[in-house]
């Protein structure tokens, strides 16, 4: 019966209590032996080797064989069992700290603090971006050449599109211009994913925004005459107004994405408080903003609280859409909160009676700018 046991790669314990190695043929002992203790699988070849001269020896010495050896055995099977775990806890360990070491954690509280230790997750940024799906075998330069190009042509098309509209009387010319300010700056900070991650690439995308300031030098200098594009692009049809208003704007979209890039939210938000929040707040104030601000006859509430609300939103959803991509991570209430307080002085700084000597295109993304790198640091 032994040697049948051992032969089908069973142990007998030294109570009688019967173990397959196998998953088999367990007794009621054996069955809690295995729940509490996840006893270790032993190979019968071991039992096999072990015991294969048992026959040939006396029942007394036979028995103490047994005994010892089954003894010895089981301790070394057990031995083996704890070995294995603390290999795989050490292996674990390690893991977690790679795991630790790969990701930066920055905090708002204090640079050295680590959602591990307990600190303030407001957002992560990862040490590398994620890779963009290679469908094609481009390399980096070609890939960021490429998307450049299409941007590029793109933002010319989309001005053309408000230009064609405009001169056909479709859009008055203060809705086209307003629709441009508004999508344009957004629309080109959504093709940022498309770029490549090499240090580059920032430096390639940013010349949408410089191609885009070369030409409106040219026409605001008068180099160059295009009364489509000064008509699409400002408010009384003076090309030197491009040299403004829409020269700011370009600027803006250049600092951003060579300063900030996708790794810091701050970009992200100057853009959009400057288009979607200013953006809406001209048309909204146009529209409904009939009670106007006790320090500015110029502005109104209507506007003012347009402002915050669509450059909040605007803001925050451009945020979750980079998180998304893996650029960062963001801890939604406390970046909601500072960025509550961004887009609330950006509206203030934009309700003020300065215009007229700075412009709007300028002061909101410079509040933005300056309390985004403290709010944001990366």
């Amino acid at each position: 019966m032994l040697a049948s046991a051992l032969l089908q790669g069973k142990a007998l314990d030294m109570r009688g209590a019967v173990l397959s190695c196998y998953g088999h043929g367990l007794s009621s002992s054996a069955a809690a032996f295995a729940s509490n203790s996840s006893a270790h699988v032993c190979p019968k070849s071991l039992f096999q080797r072990q015991f294969r001269d048992l026959d040939s020896l006396g029942s007394k010495e036979r028995r103490s064989r047994r005994d010892s050896g089954l003894e010895d055995h089981f301790r070394g099977c057990r031995l083996a069992r704890v070995s294995a775990i603390h290999t795989r806890a050490s292996g674990s360990s390690g893991g977690l700290r790679t795991s630790e070491s790969s990701t930066t954690q920055i905090t708002f509280s204090s640079l050295s603090n680590s959602g591990f230790q307990g600190g303030e997750k407001s957002w992560t940024v990862a040490t590398e971006e994620p890779a963009v799906p290679e469908r094609f075998a481009f390399t980096p330069l070609q890939q960021d050449t490429g998307v450049f190009f299409l941007v590029l042509v793109g933002a010319y098309i989309w001005v053309r599109v408000f230009d064609f509209f405009t001169s056909r009387r479709i859009f008055g010319q203060k809705l086209s211009r307003k629709i441009v300010h508004i999508t344009s700056g957004l629309l080109y900070m959504l093709c940022w994913p498309f770029f490549s991650s090499s240090p580059s690439a920032p430096f390639i995308a940013g010349l949408v925004p410089l191609a885009n300031g070369i030409r409106l030098l040219a026409y605001g200098t008068g180099t160059l005459k295009d009364e489509g594009l000064v008509r699409s692009m400002s408010r009384s049809g003076d090309p030197r107004e491009l040299l403004r208003g829409p020269l700011y704007y370009v600027l803006v979209l250049y600092t951003s994405t060579v300063v900030f890039w996708r790794q810091s939210p701050v970009g992200m938000i100057a853009l959009a408080m400057m288009c979607a929040g200013d953006g809406i707040a001209d048309i909204m104030g146009r529209k409904f903003g009939t009670k106007k601000l006790p320090y500015n006859p110029d502005k109104s509430w209507a506007g003012s609280i347009a402002m915050f609300v669509f450059g909040f939103l605007a803001s925050f959803g451009c945020m979750q859409y980079f998180s998304a991509l893996g650029f960062y991570q963001l801890d939604n209430s406390n970046a909601a909160i500072r960025l509550a307080v961004i887009s609330l002085a950006a509206t203030i700084v934009e309700s003020l009676p300065i215009t007229a000597k700075l412009d709007d295109n300028f002061t909101v993304p410079a509040t933005v700018f300056v309390l985004g790198m403290l709010s944001f640091p990366r």
